[in-house]
């Protein structure tokens, strides 16, 4: 499983009407990574209410970036934090339930998982890593 931050999806204006502009993707993963993802999400997350640094989740390779899991008292999506390429993903107990809900539909599709960014930077979650 890898983690990326894809900060210009339109390649310099090339594609002015690519959507979304920015993005995270967290990609090239199986059917067993997803499911550890969703038990670490389920349990440590939600149940412990332990923030997670994707980052450093032995399973998942950072590309160019590190995205926080934390809950949040609102959904605010994924946000930045003070260093570069740091970011976090703030939602609800029920945003996350919501997450984990679509990852258990992915199994060589992509999904978005958050629904919007406070800071227009969408969430994908993709096997192949396309969307």
């Amino acid at each position: 499983m890898k983690l990326e931050y894809i900060a210009d999806n339109t390649a310099s204006g090339k594609y002015p009407d690519a959507w979304p502009t920015r993005l995270i993707r967290l990609f090239d993963f199986d059917e067993p990574q997803n499911q550890q993802l969703i038990k670490l999400l389920s349990e440590e997350l939600i149940g412990q209410q332990t923030p997670i640094e994707l980052a450093d989740v032995a399973f998942i390779s950072p590309v160019n970036c590190r995205l926080l899991l934390r809950l949040s008292p609102f959904d605010k999506g994924i946000i930045k934090l003070g260093e570069p390429n740091k970011f976090a993903c703030d939602l609800t107990e029920a945003g996350y339930l919501t997450t984990i809900s679509i990852m258990h539909s992915i199994d060589i599709g992509y999904n978005w998982l958050t629904n919007d960014s406070v800071e227009a930077i969408e969430f994908l979650y993709s096997a192949g890593g396309a969307w």
